[in-house]
């Protein structure tokens, strides 16, 4: 018998049965792995992998010229939220074609109000995957921003601060990464809570005076190595100071309160071609610093809502009346109860719809998430209407220290507070928007409290707090 015969069959084999092993470990990352979610139980700390970086006892300096951020905050109208005009930073103030998202063309029922109510669902495909086949996506779908920071940090910063081993044209020089992250949606007094904390000289803000929010984990093109370079020299501040003062090093540090980094997952589901993310931005920081802390502050879903329309909605066109918003509220809503009927809640979510945009305010996956990667003890999580109604003696600043492990400092040892964070002022920008489409309906507030009422409840159960009902 010819060897050609017997080879083809014998290779034929082989292929088919190595396609077949393939095929099952890919799915394995996608399927369900049995994994109880204690979120507040800090033993749920998941390992650092071997990949992640480690101390070194070298140090080195930056000496990058720097300049304070002042920035100005405006208040929200009809409320009693602070907020600020950069909470939604320049293109999340985009109407839905130009985020590049996909709006859901859903024809409204006028006839059919019932079945808006959030269609909860108790299973999330993302929930069980494990963090091990969650960081192996990281590693397949962003390796660029692994290979940009998997330098070991310098142990002499309590900022993950490194320097760059094999690039001879920086090797001398000291780059950081943010310490900590405030991830809340917009319009729940983020701006507000960042300037207050700043006010502490040990939290160094962005050089150059630049704004908190670089949205560079969402929407950076990070295949540009100038894209990496911008974000590092936010921190070349820190490394300033630190410069001036050595004993500094192990009190300062800074942040990046970008708002969407909770919520706009597009380029996670571009890179992965799938409209559930099999991961969120959490994952990807996590995989590079892993011991970061997160700050989240949340406000009653229904007046984020409405705010974030008076802010950003009327830069659609149109956009006339309290009555067209109820139209497009109820819009929107229908096309998120259609998307959950074949995809998770996270990867609905995660859509824009277009205007208003209730799904930034369904909390509940988003935060599971957050907690998941980090664990409970990794994040400060606080409502909005408590940070406003704090009375001049609240202790929320001071655990706000504590949790960041800078040492406090007395109210009266700090610099004063701005004018336009005594007061709750309405912005001239604001009221003017909402003098032209006027009071919003009770029927649309009534709505979304409708809708949203499951979600908090998860919520709420999720942090074993009943305050996060908003009743």
């Amino acid at each position: 018998m010819p060897k050609t015969s017997i080879l083809v069959p014998a290779i034929t084999i082989i292929c088919i049965t190595l396609g077949a092993i393939t095929g099952s470990y890919l799915s394995v990352l996608f399927q369900s792995e049995v994994s109880n979610l204690d979120a507040i139980s800090p033993s749920s700390k998941y390992a650092k992998s071997e990949h992640l970086p480690k101390w070194s006892e070298d140090d080195e300096y930056s000496s990058e010229q720097t300049s304070d951020d002042d920035s100005e905050v405006a208040y929200d109208q009809g409320s009693e939220v602070a907020i600020s005009e950069e909470d939604d930073q320049g293109s999340e103030v985009a109407t839905a074609e130009e985020d590049g998202l996909p709006v859901d063309n859903i024809t409204i029922n006028e006839d059919k109000q019932d079945g808006l109510v959030g269609l909860v669902q108790s299973v999330d495909t993302i929930a069980n995957v494990s963090h091990d086949s969650r960081l192996h996506l990281v590693k397949k779908f962003f390796p660029e921003i692994l290979k940009k920071f998997s330098y070991p940090f310098l142990k002499l910063y309590k900022e993950p601060c490194f320097r760059k081993q094999h690039d001879t044209k920086e090797t001398n020089k000291t780059f950081c990464l943010p310490y900590f992250y405030m991830v809340s949606p917009p319009k729940s007094a983020t701006t507000d809570l960042w300037f207050n904390m700043h006010r502490h000289p040990f939290l160094v803000k962005a050089k150059g005076g630049e704004s908190k929010e670089p949205h560079w984990w969402t929407r950076s093109d990070k295949s540009k190595n100038k894209a990496y370079a911008k974000y590092l020299g936010r921190q070349s501040s820190l490394v300033k100071k630190a410069k001036k003062s050595p004993a500094m090093k192990q009190q300062l540090i800074s942040g990046d309160g970008s708002c969407s980094t909770i919520w706009d997952l597009l380029q996670i589901r571009k890179r992965t071609k799938s409209d559930t993310p099999p991961f969120i931005w959490g994952d990807v920081i996590h995989a590079v610093t892993p011991d970061v802390k997160i700050i989240t502050i949340l406000r009653n879903p229904v007046d984020r809502t409405i705010s974030d329309y008076f802010a950003f909605g009327n830069s659609v066109k149109n956009q006339k009346s309290p009555q067209h918003f109820h139209e497009n509220l109820t819009r929107v809503i229908e096309g998120i109860n259609k998307c959950l009927q074949e995809n998770t809640l996270l990867g609905c979510v995660s859509k824009n719809y277009g205007y208003p945009r209730p799904q930034l305010s369904v909390y509940y996956p988003q935060v599971r998430e957050w907690v998941r990667v980090f664990t409970r003890e990794q994040m400060f999580i606080l409502r909005t209407e408590d940070w406003i109604r704090r009375s001049k003696n609240s202790d929320i600043l001071p655990n706000i220290y504590e949790f960041l492990g800078v040492d406090s400092i007395g109210e009266e040892l700090l610099p004063p507070m701005r004018k336009s964070h005594q007061r709750l002022i309405k912005s001239k920008k604001a009221s003017k928007k909402a003098k032209v489409i006027g009071e919003i309906l009770p029927e649309s507030r009534a709505l979304l409290e409708q809708f949203f009422e499951p979600y908090n409840q998860q919520l709420a159960d999720l942090l074993q707090d009943d305050g996060y009902l908003w009743k």
